[in-house]
């Protein structure tokens, strides 16, 4: 199905096919991260394939109890995984009565001794919540969507390119932008972002992956 609802661009999705190396990396997965439970991040296949494999799925407060429901082997990533410190911390996941609907969402920062600390931003717009957070937590990497999703109605529901731009300024660390060209309510390119970071100079440090390509965080 389509998620623009409203105005012209409506298409089926996924827009784009999952890379030759998508098999692989689900079939070599021995745990699932899940920010919220929309169906662009976990849909009736992924989930018939959890059930199946058994697979733990460490997730938000608000999830872990319709995950269970559904079958699933849902933990609180906040308390599940020895040896990482994990900060959960509430998301919007678009603005106003639109940000209402979308339901709770939530960023993760974890952090092991001796590697780069990670802070995954899932699905936000740039919020006071944010900007605090990055500012305090100072992550290494900062994984975060960009492709100025809209449904047609109600307001952006992710980053705006703007934004995107405004978080890469505030953060020192490296940056990886993700959630372009997969599905059809996203208007933002991969190239317009590149095009976008190199004319803040930021381009040794930000990174817009191709589908499939590895990054080395080491």
């Amino acid at each position: 199905m389509g998620f623009k609802l409203f105005g012209a661009g409506y298409r089926r999705n996924p827009i784009r096919p999952l890379p030759a190396v998508a098999a692989e990396a689900v079939r070599s997965a021995t745990g699932v991260v899940l920010s919220h439970r929309h169906p662009d991040h976990l849909d009736r296949e992924g989930m018939r394939m959890l059930r199946e494999r058994k697979l733990p799925v460490y997730c938000t407060r608000h999830d872990e109890r319709a995950l269970r429901r559904d079958g699933l082997d849902a933990r609180l990533l906040v308390e599940a995984l020895p040896g990482v410190h994990a900060e959960e911390i509430t998301s919007r996941h678009g603005r106003g009565l639109m940000g209402v609907l979308m339901g709770a969402v939530a960023r993760f920062t974890l952090a092991v001794a001796g590697e780069p600390s990670i802070h995954l931003v899932g699905d936000s717009v740039l919020t006071g919540t944010v900007k605090e957070a990055l500012a305090r937590l100072a992550p290494d990497v900062v994984v975060m969507p960009a492709g100025a999703a809209n449904m047609g109605v109600g307001g952006d529901i992710l980053f705006s390119l703007d934004e995107t731009c405004e978080v890469i300024r505030s953060v020192r660390g490296r940056v990886i932008l993700n959630h372009m060209e997969a599905l059809d309510h996203r208007p933002v390119t991969r190239d317009q972002a590149r095009e976008r970071v190199r004319a803040m100079g930021c381009g040794g440090r930000v990174f817009v992956p191709e589908d499939g390509e590895d990054l080395s965080l080491s």
